[in-house]
């Protein structure tokens, strides 16, 4: 007798077959895990920025002695953040994020991701006169925050900044007492 060793037509029909429906079955999937990968690297670069701002806090003096801390602010309107320094005469604000001249880098979320409603504790925090929310790292300190809560500075508790994007959110939290920076899923 004479043995092929092909396959038949229908062994290949139903081996493609299979494979079509695994795939089918995982391109769902895959679009939802680069949904959440891209909400969670903004996530990653937001902490990031807000760790450099308390990093040039900690460093040594630098020569300007105008400067008595640095900044980290985010407006939700337009989607941007940044670091300013913080000026003791007078104790200055971040104003905008475009042409304030204490900016010292401003970047922009992605396309599709959004700041949610940032909290303290349970309560809303209050961007400041310009619609900022600002969070002070002041030199001298060791690595505790201040939030600017409108016109008054909170001093203690935890900050709850969540990003968002297509329904799914992040949430970076700061602790104004000790200064780390979490990011919560």
């Amino acid at each position: 007798m004479l043995h092929s060793r092909a396959f038949t037509l229908i062994e290949v029909m139903v081996t493609v077959g299979i494979v079509v429906l695994m795939a089918s079955l995982a391109l769902p999937n895959l679009a939802g895990f680069k949904k959440r990968q891209s909400l969670e690297r903004t996530a990653l670069e937001f902490r990031n920025k807000l760790l450099e701002a308390q990093a040039f806090s900690l460093a040594p003096r630098r020569p300007d002695t105008d400067i008595i801390g640095y900044a980290f602010g985010f407006s939700r309107a337009t989607g941007q953040y940044g670091i300013a320094k913080v000026s003791s005469r007078p104790r200055s604000a971040i104003t905008n994020l475009t042409n304030d001249l204490q900016l010292i880098e401003v970047l922009s979320l992605p396309s599709g991701v959004s700041f949610g409603v940032p909290q303290v504790l349970v309560v809303p925090w209050v961007p400041n006169s310009s619609g900022i929310f600002e969070i002070d790292f002041l030199i001298g300190t060791r690595a505790a925050a201040e939030a600017v809560s409108g016109s008054s500075y909170l001093r203690s508790g935890t900050l709850s900044i969540p990003l968002t994007k297509d329904g799914a959110t992040v949430t970076v939290k700061v602790s104004l007492d000790s200064g780390s920076v979490i990011i919560e899923q």
